[in-house]
């Protein structure tokens, strides 16, 4: 199952809206939603991704395009222009979240939905270096021991970026974040627990279970967000 059959439980309709990838890396997502009849803008900062992108589009006579560029400066000038965004995995990356997050909402169409995922600041497990509990120990301390037990380059690292140098949140901080960039999020396993759970009370426990575990042993978060007014 891929990121794209996933997304449409949510939002069945997201093939037939104007997509953005912002942070394609290889273009999994774009050519999928391609291949599916739909049509995809992407940005990526990295040259060669872009470059290979960008011919396998043309090979295939997709109607995507590819842009060369960061998710703090996306160069769209016209404002509410997409239905649906994509934000995966990307945001940790970025080296201004506040201002992604922005460009993100000036550009989302009013009633366009937004798929962001963020790893969690305190989960016990860290699938970019592949350490349990790093996590948990303060960032100085941590990046000695990424350092001493070799693991600053990982699949899921090919920059070899910093640990301290990524943006890792708590649930409660990037939704301060988003709402301040003017978003309402909605996490989407809180969405599956209330479709679970038709008992209000047992609903109830259950999100409060989910809750206190996450906190400490989710490595990620992923959200539904959805564009307010500022």
């Amino acid at each position: 199952m891929t990121q794209v059959d996933n997304l449409i439980k949510y939002i069945p309709d997201l093939v037939s809206r104007n997509v953005l990838d912002v942070g394609c890396g290889e273009g999994a997502f774009v050519l999928d939603v391609l291949s599916r009849g739909g049509r995809v803008v992407a940005v990526e900062p990295h040259t060669g991704r872009v470059e290979r992108l960008k011919k396998i589009i043309l090979e295939k006579h997709y109607p995507g395009e590819v842009y060369e560029a960061g998710g703090e400066n996306m160069p769209f000038l016209k404002n509410d222009s997409f239905g649906f965004i994509n934000v995966c995995e990307v945001i940790e990356h970025v080296v201004e979240p506040e201002i992604v997050l922005n460009e993100v909402h000036r550009v989302l169409a009013k009633n366009g939905k937004v798929y962001i995922s963020v790893p969690n600041r305190f989960g016990y497990y860290d699938w970019h270096f592949h350490l349990y509990f790093i996590n948990w120990i303060p960032r100085f301390i941590a990046e000695s021991i990424v350092t001493l037990l070799d693991h600053t380059l990982t699949p899921q690292n090919k920059e070899k970026q910093r640990l301290s140098d990524m943006h890792y949140m708590t649930k409660l901080g990037f939704t301060r974040l988003a709402r301040e960039a003017g978003f309402i999020l909605r996490d989407t396993r809180i969405i599956k627990i209330s479709d679970k759970f038709k008992n209000p009370i047992i609903r109830l426990c259950a999100i409060i279970v989910y809750e206190i575990w996450s906190f400490f042993f989710l490595g990620n978060f992923h959200f539904i967000l959805e564009k307010i007014d500022k």
